[in-house]
């Protein structure tokens, strides 16, 4: 019986301390994503943002994953803590989701017609 138990405690250890892991995992490449779409000179390239998304669909893949794992184990121990922590982090993951599903509104148009300025500035072409 008591080797049992010992088993399944390694086990349990395993399992927290790689989702332990992979969720320290995730800022980095959240972070990663962020600044690789960040360009100093120039714009942007196809590339580039589509290396920014690959980085933050796999943080958002990471974090969904190493809390599920979490979650899991911390139910199978019967550890309120775990299933506490492990439930924000899971909820959280979510709601990114959600907010990175959704479509973008679509940009204000910009005006078809001369606008005059405060300033005295008369930038409309014909004066």
């Amino acid at each position: 019986m008591g080797r049992r138990r010992d088993e399944r405690g390694w086990v349990a250890t395993f399992l927290l301390v790689a989702a332990f892991l992979g969720l320290c995992a995730v800022p980095v490449l959240v972070y990663q994503g962020v600044w690789a779409r960040v360009t100093f000179i120039g714009g942007q390239s196809a590339e580039t943002i589509a290396e920014s998304h690959r980085l933050l669909r796999a943080a958002l893949i990471t974090a969904l994953a190493a809390s599920l794992v979490g979650l899991a184990t911390g139910w199978w121990l019967r550890s309120t803590a775990s299933v506490v922590v492990m439930s924000l982090v899971l909820f959280g993951s979510v709601v990114i989701l959600v907010g990175a599903t959704v479509e973008p509104s679509e940009p204000m148009p910009s005006p078809t017609h001369c606008q005059e300025r405060s300033g005295g500035d008369n930038d409309c072409p014909g004066g």
